[in-house]
């Protein structure tokens, strides 16, 4: 594979995946206070994101402005250890829901 993006399925898999990790963090107390409204599209713009970070096209910095956004995005957040590895664990376990190939989890 020429890439972690290419190995996952490509954009469906993102999709699918991101869908699932907000299903997974809007059910968890731990991460839900770092979201101001549940409503908003965050599947879709992790899905754009992650495309960019895995080798995918360049979808977010084309579409939403790329890194630069995503840091001023999260800045001031005081995001947790806790909340780091919840957020990894359901990364995670969302890899798994979607059956992603083993070599990309």
């Amino acid at each position: 594979m020429s890439s972690l993006y290419a190995l996952a399925g490509g954009g469906p898999a993102m999709e699918r995946l991101c869908t699932r990790f907000y299903e997974l963090l809007f059910a968890d107390a731990i991460l839900t206070p770092l979201f101001h409204d549940q409503g908003e599209e965050h599947a879709e713009r992790l899905a754009l994101w992650l495309t960019v970070l895995l080798g995918g096209p360049p979808l977010h910095t084309q579409e939403r402005g790329g890194f630069v956004v995503m840091r001023g995005a999260h800045n001031g957040l005081k995001i947790t250890e806790e909340q780091r590895a919840a957020w990894a664990g359901h990364m995670r376990q969302a890899a798994l829901d979607c059956e992603l190939p083993l070599e990309f989890q």
